[in-house]
């Protein structure tokens, strides 16, 4: 991921979140549970896009969720062709 996508993506959780914050529904336990999800899941995402070794998430049945880039690279794969 370039650096100018990892600002974007930066500011788009920070935005997210401040506007959920001055939401009046925001103070519901599940609205925050769900802006800490939202915001851990942009963190992870950015971090993985960024980082210089395969990345992937499997589900409880062993099927892949997630690969970055660079694990899709090493594997010959592109896109969703890792997704299953």
């Amino acid at each position: 991921m370039s650096d100018r996508a990892l600002a974007e993506t930066r500011a788009w959780v920070e935005r997210a979140v401040i506007g959920l914050q001055l939401c009046p529904f925001a103070k519901a336990p599940q609205v925050k549970g769900q802006v800490r999800y939202v915001a851990s899941e942009a963190r992870f995402r950015a971090l993985s896009e960024a980082a210089p070794l395969g990345v992937f998430a499997a589900d409880t049945e062993g099927l892949c969720t997630y690969a970055n880039a660079r694990w899709q690279a090493i594997h010959g794969l592109k896109g969703d062709e890792a997704i299953q």
